[in-house]
């Protein structure tokens, strides 16, 4: 079976929580595409089908951290000796990086101001 989307192995740090909680969980990104990402964690996992926030940068630091909406779309617990759980999200919405953010924003500023700088 052929995946949707090209796969990117990474070791990056992720936090995730449920809407409406205030802690946020800890995890290791496993691998990303534009479509989704796999997570490992050693906290409590959610439930398939549950929907997360999850926060995580796509470089493992600076400006390109990223805000997801995303459902759990499958669990895989494992045992000795890295008895974490790995968990497969889809995402749903996805905002922008900080940068990409800056850029539109200086650019509708340009606009309004005739295209001067």
């Amino acid at each position: 079976m052929e995946r949707p989307a090209d796969r990117y192995t990474t070791k990056n740090p992720l936090k995730f929580r449920l809407p409406g909680e205030a802690a946020w969980r800890h995890g290791t990104v496993e691998n990303m595409s534009q479509s989704g990402l796999l997570f490992s964690t050693w906290e409590r996992p959610p439930e398939i089908g549950a929907k997360l926030e999850v926060y995580f940068s796509a470089d493992g630091e600076g400006p390109g951290r990223r805000v997801a909406t995303a459902y759990v779309v499958r669990r895989v617990l494992h045992c000795w000796p890295d008895p974490s759980v790995r968990v497969a999200v889809q995402f749903a919405e996805m905002e922008p990086p900080p940068r990409a953010r800056a850029e539109d924003g200086a650019a509708e500023d340009k606009k309004h101001r005739g295209g001067r700088a």
